[in-house]
């Protein structure tokens, strides 16, 4: 999963998320629970909420390329929320 950088690089050691710039990348495996994935979530809305959003390094930094419509448009902030499982 590739996202925005976080701003605390408490929270990027701690994940221990591969950055490159101003994007972030973590590979989620078959052993990571659904309240794990949760928390993640949770730590990255707090990060945002306190640290705030990383802006782009450049014109064409990653994180701009991420923005661009060949990936699915505008890059979104972290939102906490409830997912539903139907099985």
């Amino acid at each position: 999963v590739v996202l925005e950088r976080p701003m605390d690089d408490k929270v990027i050691k701690r994940w221990q998320l591969a950055c490159e710039e101003d994007i972030a990348h973590v590979v989620v495996m078959p052993n990571v629970t659904k309240p794990k994935i949760d928390k993640f979530v949770e730590e990255l809305v707090e990060c945002k909420n306190t640290f705030g959003r990383m802006q782009p390094k450049r014109e064409d930094s990653p994180l701009k390329k991420l923005e661009c419509s060949s990936w699915g448009g505008l890059a979104v902030a972290p939102v906490a929320a409830t997912f539903h499982e139907d099985y």
